[in-house]
């Protein structure tokens, strides 16, 4: 087909071989006038053009013979993804004319941004929101681990399984949560907790407290129950239940050690002090009795080193000898000052608990 196409197109081209031939012998001294000659050449460039469209269009038709006639069905889905396209394209054109539009006010502009970074914050917050609700509606309703209501199903099961307690509130006792009084009923999934951690053993404990009701009598009955567990071992530390009009106190489980008195207080706080080597440094009278003073006799078991007595001893110390600047307790650090018992053990806390930080190295 196209060697047949491709003669054709020669065999026209040598008819105007004559034509051009004449043109040019015109030219050179034929009695044509030169008028007539621009018409020749105008129509002979004209029928060139003729011919080359034509075999063009042979061509085309001659390859696109081969491929098979489109479908009505890829019509439409072609012209779909073209139009698609085209929106597509429409809708980033759009887009980048709003992001980077230099014809756009400044205050057009800054209250798109702050619209746009207020829609974000909605959004975020109100995902957390409720993201929490999920977290607490799970918890409530399915106490695992070592989650309050968790706790409290546990001390609930041991409290109303107690004698003395079955026998004070009767037969259909029965616990929930927070009871602020009145008709607030949705509250009582809420179990108050308190987390915290004993500053001297450095053991963490987990203490819930909610509600008993009862029935004594042909009156009704209510009281706090206390349950407070171990954070590594979930075991109770103590149990008690006490009436709310305060005329009854059952202890169930009540695993903590006593308290100690003051004497023991001072004993072991004096004796960490003397085994850890601190010493109090004064330069009167006035600081060695106040400190004296909070220690009674166990004040023989600490170091004082009168300043204004032997000042070497001090300033080879590290203790500055400066008007102000005493008395202080020389630890692993400096601390001012003659203190009271309770800031005494505060202090000690590393001796007892070598892991846990007294509350003034933060500060030195």
């Amino acid at each position: 087909m196209r060697r047949s196409l491709f003669a054709l197109s020669r065999s026209r081209l040598q008819i105007l071989s004559p034509i051009d031939l004449g043109l040019r012998t015109t030219s050179i001294g034929s009695k044509v006038s030169r008028k007539t000659e621009n018409v020749l050449q105008t129509a002979s460039q004209s029928f060139i053009r003729n011919v080359r469209s034509t075999s063009s269009s042979a061509s085309s038709a001659a390859g696109g013979g081969a491929r098979a006639p489109e479908t009505d069905e890829e019509r439409m889905r072609r012209e779909d993804a073209e139009e698609e396209e085209r929106r597509q394209k429409m809708e980033e054109e759009a887009f980048e004319q709003q992001q980077y539009d230099p014809n756009e006010p400044l205050v057009a502009r800054v209250s798109r941004i702050l619209w746009t970074s207020v829609k974000v914050g909605a959004a975020t917050a109100f995902v957390g929101i409720v993201c929490y609700a999920g977290y607490t509606i799970v918890t409530t309703l399915l106490p695992v681990g070592s989650s309050s209501n968790a706790i409290m199903r546990k001390a609930s099961d041991a409290a109303l399984h107690d004698p003395d307690v079955h026998a004070y509130f009767g037969e259909g006792a029965k616990t929930y949560g927070l009871d602020p009084g009145g008709r607030a009923e949705g509250r009582r999934y809420f179990v108050p907790e308190y987390k915290y951690e004993d500053p001297l053993t450095g053991e963490k404990y987990h203490r819930v407290k909610f509600t008993l009701e009862g029935q004594r009598g042909h009156s009704p009955v209510k009281a706090w129950v206390f349950a407070e567990v171990a954070a590594s071992t979930h075991e109770f530390r103590f149990l008690i239940v006490a009436t709310k009009d305060g005329q009854r106190v059952i202890s169930i489980i009540d695993r903590r050690p006593p308290l100690m008195t003051d004497e023991e207080r001072l004993a072991r706080v004096t004796g960490l002090i003397q085994d850890a080597g601190w010493h109090f440094y004064a330069d009167n009278d006035s600081d060695v009795r106040d400190q004296a003073g909070v220690l009674g006799d166990f004040w023989l078991k600490v170091k004082c080193i009168r300043c204004d007595q032997e000042p070497e001893k001090c300033t080879s110390n590290g203790v500055p000898v400066t008007v102000g600047s005493l008395p202080v307790w020389k630890t692993t650090t400096l601390v001012k000052g003659a203190k009271r018992l309770e800031e005494l053990e505060k202090m000690v806390i590393p001796l007892a608990n070598p892991q846990k930080k007294a509350w003034w190295a933060n500060f030195g």
